[in-house]
């Protein structure tokens, strides 16, 4: 079963990632729901038909799962879509781009996110996924000219979106575009035909019409379907389909020699980098790794907790929210030991979330910057590794954080860095180290 399940789903799985990235704008969100979507689907493919559309299948699974968070439970069948109309004519994706600082792609997935969910599933399915407009009338299961006027909605709002920092030329004149004439435009983009405005009294609808085909060629450029990253596929194929990995892990010579690579010149440099900014005096610091060992130590918990972390383990234990009231509530719970939030330039403080160790309760902080990227924060009280030894790490490693200096460890692309404050030891983890951040977290006091 697992042979049949892999080879039938597993081709869909980028189509489903770009799907959840683009509906929750969050890349750890959207692995997680493609996570549960494999689950549900691995579950119920025993009782699957044989003339069942796969891909179709896979797609009204992750719908439905989004459809069940309590933020996409209202409806938006009654929003007054806003009737000024946009002159474009003068207009092309690279002056966007350029003029309104929507500079990427992430925050472009950000736009698409923030519409209410029946709008923002038309237009992912129809214009970045390509599907046709009969096809999602079949997936969302409404009549095909629901789905006209929902596109015609969404891709108007994504319009004032990207131009809000430019009113000029969006007109100060109301227009009422009603049902019709939103048909109309809709299809006669579908058509892609012109003709049909070239009578000066439908001067608005002409640009109507253009604003539509612009949104289009815009989520052309910045919704292209997206990988998912490659420690997620592999997951999912080994548990559901593990006669594939192979294929996955090999890919082609030319592909591993550039990551090993690209990767390998980027570690070098940043270890000796490290190494030579926090060298000790007696024993080189990249010994001290091999030398700790034990669920009670210090790098193996910070290790074991940040591979749950990207397992998705503790997303449903997360305390979301800004440093503010993560502070509220850490001042709230009554810990026994107190927490320290480091600030670290361009990185704010998103989630908190406890584990136990021993009956201890212990923080594990996660930041972000604008481009969704990680910093793990595990903290360990001083009190637990020199008192009470609860957590530990060995003498020469403890000896080699007295003196103020910057531990790393590193997993392939992954650096792991010790560091010893007055009341805590801070383990981090970088998904991707910067020089920058490396020497401000280690600097810092």
């Amino acid at each position: 079963m697992n042979t049949e399940f892999g080879n039938k789903t597993i081709p869909h799985i980028d189509l489903l990632f770009t799907y959840a990235l683009l509906i929750s704008g969050e890349n750890r969100k959207a692995e997680k729901i493609l996570l549960q979507t494999f689950a549900k689907a691995f579950w119920f493919w025993k009782h699957l038909s044989e003339e069942t559309d796969i891909k179709l299948w896979l797609i009204r699974i992750m719908m439905n799962i989004f459809r069940s968070l309590p933020e996409n439970n209202k409806s938006v069948e009654d929003q007054n879509i806003e009737n000024k109309t946009i002159d474009v004519s003068s207009l092309n994706v690279q002056d966007i781009n350029t003029q309104f600082d929507y500079k990427s792609t992430e925050r472009f997935r950000q736009l698409i996110s923030s519409l209410p969910l029946t709008l923002k599933e038309v237009i992912i399915f129809a214009d970045a996924l390509k599907f046709s407009n009969e096809l999602v009338a079949d997936l969302i299961e409404v009549p095909e000219d629901v789905i006209r006027k929902r596109l015609f909605d969404a891709r108007k709002l994504i319009l004032f979106g990207w131009l809000q920092y430019n009113s000029n030329i969006i007109s100060t004149e109301n227009v009422q575009i009603g049902l019709k004439e939103k048909l109309l435009i809709i299809n006669l983009d579908d058509k892609n035909e012109r003709g049909e405005f070239n009578d000066g009294t439908r001067k608005i609808l002409k640009q109507e019409f253009e604003a539509q085909n612009l949104v289009k060629n815009i989520i052309a450029i910045n919704a292209p379907l997206q990988p998912v990253r490659q420690p997620v596929k592999i997951k999912i194929i080994k548990k559901y389909a593990a006669h594939l990995t192979a294929t996955i892990k090999t890919g082609t010579s030319s592909e591993r020699r550039g990551i090993v690579t690209v990767a390998t010149i980027a570690m070098i440099v940043l270890i000796t980098l490290l190494i030579i900014l926090f060298r000790p005096t007696k024993e080189n610091p990249g010994e001290y790794a091999a030398k700790q060992m034990g669920e009670d130590n210090i790098l193996v918990q910070l290790k074991n907790n940040y591979s749950l972390f990207v397992d998705g383990k503790f997303n449903t234990d997360m305390i979301v929210g800004d440093e503010s009231m993560i502070k509220d509530f850490l001042s709230t719970a009554g810990f026994q030991y107190e927490s320290i939030l480091p600030r670290f330039t361009g990185w704010n403080v998103k989630s908190l979330f406890l584990t136990l160790f021993k009956e201890v309760q212990l923080t594990n902080f996660i930041y972000e910057n604008e481009v969704g990227r990680y910093l793990y924060l595990y903290q360990i009280p001083l009190q637990l590794a020199d008192d009470e030894q609860i957590l530990q790490l060995t003498a020469e490693l403890m000896d080699y954080l007295d003196t103020n200096n910057c531990y790393s460890s590193r997993n392939e692309a992954t650096l792991y860095l010790l560091k010893k404050t007055e009341s805590h030891i801070l383990g981090f983890v970088l998904e991707e180290p910067k020089k920058e951040l490396i020497l401000e977290i280690c600097r810092k006091p």
